[in-house]
């Protein structure tokens, strides 16, 4: 089935939820059945449902904060300084099924995602090697990245720096 049929498929089986003379069990079905046509139209891979699959991805808040960050700064005309722990943390909340919730940990979005993570890591290698392994997981999951092209060159040049670093 291509994503135009999954949709409507979809979208019938919810207009049947809404139907009052339903038993329990076709209710049930019928839930079931929309949550595994949600989970195929994300699978057909379309930038628009992008945001949908980010919600079934469970991962930690430094990685959702790194990749709602990076997304900022690339698609938008805004310094790093607009951006703020509490806005960024706000986004990747609803973004993504976040793991672990608090931000209390973070000093601030440069030691989440650093605009110079050599400088910033140069005397501490334990916190250089998590921030690597991190962008490393990301890269691999490249679907989680709304403008993927764009925020992947800008995260690949930034983890090849950590590596020579």
């Amino acid at each position: 089935m291509n994503q135009k049929e999954l949709i409507l498929k979809k979208e019938e089986a919810i207009r049947r939820l809404a139907s009052e003379n339903l038993t329990s069990e076709m209710r049930n079905e019928l839930k079931y059945s929309v949550k595994i046509y949600d989970q195929l139209i994300i699978e057909q891979g379309d930038k628009e449902f992008v945001i949908k699959k980010r919600k079934y991805t469970q991962v930690t808040l430094r990685k959702a904060m790194i990749i709602v960050f990076e997304e900022y700064l690339q698609l938008n005309d805004k310094p790093r300084s607009f951006y703020t722990i509490k806005g960024v943390s706000s986004k990747a909340k609803i973004d993504f099924n976040v793991g672990r919730r608090g931000v209390s940990d973070f000093e601030g979005l440069d030691h989440i995602h650093p605009e110079k993570p050599c400088c910033k890591f140069e005397n501490n290698n334990n916190k250089k090697r998590f921030y690597s392994k991190d962008l490393q997981v990301i890269l691999e999951n490249k679907a989680w990245l709304i403008d993927e092209e764009k925020v992947t060159k800008s995260l690949v040049k930034i983890h090849n720096e950590i590596k020579s670093c």
